[in-house]
């Protein structure tokens, strides 16, 4: 009970104080969008230590996995990707992931994106289809793979057709 009362009793922090004749904001200082921006700031940065790893290959920081996912997914040689998902499931969230790392100008190179959305009860299994422009066909039940796995399978193929193309020219 006493403390409850002195805590009370104390007045709110504000989160400003004064240096000199300039006031600046304290690091955190009960202000959450301080947090977010400095997470941002921080998954930023360590994007960019990836971009610097891949120019200088003799550096020895690891860089996370979620970054180099989006820089290097190939996708110039799918000619459509098909996916079947329940939204509200959480077996669906490989395949919207997927969508998520196709890029925006991808129906304008040629890719065929075609987006299924099942009902909210429905039982049927979420499934990514994607066709090559050699004519293979990957078909993923996205029940029993990550995005991580979804990923690197596509692009596994991608890089063949990449290297067929490379020796090609």
């Amino acid at each position: 009970m006493l403390a409850e009362s002195k805590r009370e009793r104390k007045a709110p922090r504000s989160g400003i104080f004064s240096v000199g004749n300039h006031p600046t904001r304290t690091a955190g200082a009960r202000d959450p969008s301080f947090r977010l921006d400095r997470h941002v700031a921080d998954i930023q940065k360590l994007c960019d230590d990836d971009q610097s790893q891949q120019n200088h290959a003799n550096r020895s920081i690891a860089a996370p996995a979620r970054c180099a996912l989006v820089a290097r997914m190939i996708t110039k040689f799918m000619t459509e990707v098909s996916a079947k998902f329940n939204p509200f499931s959480a077996c669906a969230k490989p395949a919207r992931l997927f969508l998520t790392f196709l890029p925006p100008n991808a129906r304008s190179a040629g890719t065929a994106i075609n987006t299924t959305l099942l009902p909210r009860n429905s039982t049927e299994p979420s499934s990514v289809k994607v066709k090559f422009k050699d004519g293979k066909e990957m078909s993923f039940n996205c029940d029993k793979i990550n995005i991580k796995g979804l990923v690197e399978e596509v692009d596994r193929h991608s890089r063949q057709l990449q290297k067929a193309a490379d020796l090609s020219d």
